[in-house]
This record gives structure tokens, C-alpha cells and sequence, in this order.
């Protein structure tokens, strides 16, 4: 199963509510747990993350909801893939080292880099089962990118040309608003086209010694994301499981594509159990929904307690043994 930041997920959240969206009664809507989407740290399910955007398409009736989404996602200061694009020497430094440790934002490559006679390309091929999916994902990752971009250059970037795989939607008129350069449909990858001379433009924030640090703090986070533990893919699992009420062991194993034997093993080998992951992913939601405000009965569905007394008996033994 892919997995996208939750640092993504959870700016894609305030983009919503910007728009006028409860961010999280769309949430509900789609089924998915509000807290993990606006968990900065988690890893997010993609299939979570697509049924997110299955239901604000749903609500809104915008047909062309991506490209707006994406004029109003503000940029977040610890976005480190950000952070190392507008380190760059050049644009086209910038983009490549970024491109380069993608997998801090989602599971496998989404991006790569091409060029096509004298220009540069960046290119979002279609792989199946990655980001993006639909083609509202894909809008919105075009539209991001070229947010990003003009960040980088300190000014408005103006593609050469921008090819997207669908068909167009909705009106021409409002991908001119946005992109404001020549735009082609049903091409066989949706692809931004850089001049040479703007992928070569120099950036006034460059700074070898904090591109060093960007560059090793990446690489770290990156290979703690490579191995991120048995643990917590199983604890994310029980986190969408849970306000199910279908939380059990074999409801997991389901949910990650193993046998229970298989489950038994892998949790064992890092020194846990199902029953202590599952008990600590229930305390961890409701610390945090005790935390806001959240209402007792609101809590125990989320925790997937069969009711608000077990909820509270929980409570009570967490905080006898120092635990909440």
C-alpha cells in the first residue's frame, strides 16, 4: 500500500478549508481519520488520500477543484523538499535535487526530469498505483509545482508549455488564469516544459553550507522513511481500522496484505505484540482528542471502544499506570 506525508496532507486539508470546506466534516465524509490526515508526522494512506479527494469533489461540484486547490495551498516553512528547491544554484539545480529525495513525500518516484531538444521537462508519468491518481491529483500537483517554481525564481514562472494526459475539463479559460502559457490535453504523461534559460536562471538564495545541511538532513530523513518499522505501518492500520469497530487481529493483516502468522512474526521481530500496538494506538488517539475537546462519545468512535464506559475504563487504567 503507498503512503503520502502527512505534512502534505495536512496542508492539503487548510487548502479545503480555505476554499469554504470543513476540513474535519469532509474527513467524515470520506471516511478517513481526521487526526492522522493532520498528523505532520504520519505516513498517510494513498487510497485515504484519494477518497479525501473523491469527497470534496462531492461537495463542491468543481470540476476543475485541483487547479484551485492548488492556488490556495499556502507553503509550509519545514516543507523540506521546498526548502531544498529554493536552495538551489539554479532552477534547474533546485528541481533536480528535490526530484532527487522525493520518497520523503510519498513512496516511490512521482517525478522525473527529461529533456526535449533544447528545453527541460518535468514529467509526472502514470504509474500505476501512485501519486498522483485522478485527474483532480493531477491538476493539483501541476498547479503546486508551478507555485513552487515561481517561489524559486521570485517571480511569476511562465512554462513553455504545459501537456496534460487527460482531457481538458471544464472551461480553457480557467487553466489560462492559472497557467498562463500554451496548454495541450490527452498527451501520453502530463509534463511541464521549461526553457533552457529559465531552467538555468541563478537563485539569489544560494548558500553551499545550507544546502550541505539541507542535503544531509534529507538523506537522513529519507532512509528513516525507508525502514519506518513493522510497527508503525501496523499502528496506521489500526488507526483506520478502529472507528470500524472491525479492529482485530485478522482485520490488520488483512489490511496490510498478510497472513496473521505473518503479522505475529514481523511484530515480534521488533519486540511488540498485536495487543500492546493496538492498546497504544487507541491511547495515542485519545490524548490527542482529550487534548482538543473532543467529546467523550466522539472519542470512543474513533477509538473503536463499543462504548463511552469502556472508553473510560481505559482512561482510568492509562493514567493509574503514568501512561496518559
Amino acid at each position: 500500500m503507498r503512503h503520502l506525508s502527512g505534512l502534505w496532507t495536512s496542508s492539503l486539508l487548510a487548502a479545503f478549508e480555505q476554499l469554504g470546506l470543513d476540513a474535519e466534516a469532509l474527513c467524515a465524509h470520506a471516511k478517513v481519520d481526521w487526526e492522522v490526515m493532520n498528523d505532520p508526522s504520519a505516513r498517510v494512506a494513498l487510497d485515504d488520500v484519494t477518497r479525501l479527494w473523491e469527497s470534496a469533489v462531492e461537495l463542491t461540484g468543481d470540476i476543475v477543484l485541483g487547479l484551485h486547490v492548488g492556488e490556495h495551498m499556502a507553503p509550509r516553512d519545514n516543507n523540506i523538499l521546498a526548502m531544498l528547491a529554493v536552495s538551489g544554484r539554479t532552477l534547474g539545480d533546485g528541481v533536480s535535487v528535490a526530484t532527487r529525495y522525493q520518497t520523503i513525500l510519498t513512496d516511490g518516484e512521482f517525478v522525473h526530469l527529461d529533456s526535449d531538444g533544447a528545453d527541460r521537462v518535468i514529467r509526472f508519468p502514470k504509474i500505476e498505483d501512485s501519486l498522483p491518481r485522478s485527474d483532480h491529483q493531477v491538476e493539483f500537483v501541476v498547479a503546486r509545482a508551478q507555485s513552487l517554481l515561481s517561489r524559486m525564481i521570485g517571480a511569476r514562472f511562465r512554462a513553455k508549455e504545459i501537456r496534460f494526459a487527460h482531457p481538458l475539463r471544464g472551461r480553457i479559460e480557467e487553466y489560462e488564469r492559472i497557467f498562463e502559457c500554451p496548454l495541450l490535453f490527452e498527451r501520453p504523461d502530463t509534463e511541464i516544459v521549461v526553457p533552457t534559460e529559465t531552467w538555468e536562471m541563478e537563485l539569489e538564495v544560494w548558500d553551499p553550507e545550507w544546502r550541505s545541511r539541507l542535503e544531509g538532513l534529507a538523506a537522513e530523513l529519507e532512509q528513516r522513511l525507508d525502514a519506518p518499522g513493522f510497527v508503525s505501518s501496523t499502528s496506521q492500520a489500526i488507526r483506520n481500522l478502529l472507528p470500524q469497530k472491525g479492529c482485530d487481529l485478522g482485520a490488520t493483516a488483512r489490511a496490510l496484505r498478510v497472513s496473521d502468522r505473518t503479522l505475529q512474526r514481523r511484530l515480534h521481530e521488533e519486540g511488540t505484540h498485536f495487543r500492546e500496538v493496538l492498546d497504544a494506538t487507541r491511547r495515542s488517539i485519545v490524548k490527542t482528542a482529550l487534548a482538543r475537546g473532543v467529546t467523550s462519545e466522539e472519542i470512543a468512535r474513533r477509538a473503536g471502544f463499543a462504548s463511552v464506559r469502556a472508553l473510560q475504563r481505559s482512561i482510568g487504567r492509562w493514567k493509574a499506570s503514568n501512561e496518559l
